[in-house]
């Protein structure tokens, strides 16, 4: 995955399949903190109200080398989502790998 700009006080949004086995490896990388969360698609509803996501959660990260247990994601869609809350655009690099 390319580098992206992600704006201040925005979020970037990416959908995945349900994981094919029961643990992926997550990497990200920011030129400053931003927020990682793994919230599954039947859920985006309630993260959108308070934040709260039902995988995995990682606050104010610049580097993030994860190997997270999907196991209740099997076979459902989720989304990896990368929230940025400073004042300022952030760059980004992200890669998520079914291990």
């Amino acid at each position: 995955m390319p580098t992206r700009i992600l704006a201040a006080r925005k979020f970037r949004k990416v959908l995945y399949d349900g994981p094919e086995r029961t643990d992926i490896q997550l990497r990200v990388e920011s030129s400053e903190p931003v927020d990682i969360y793994g919230v599954t698609a039947v859920f985006l509803d309630i993260f959108r109200r308070d934040r709260t996501a039902d995988l995995f959660s990682f606050v104010g990260q610049t580097s993030l080398k994860k190997r997270i247990p999907l196991r209740p994601a099997l076979g459902e869609e989720w989304y990896l989502i990368i929230e940025n809350r400073s004042d300022s655009p952030v760059a980004i690099h992200y890669e998520v790998f079914d291990v």
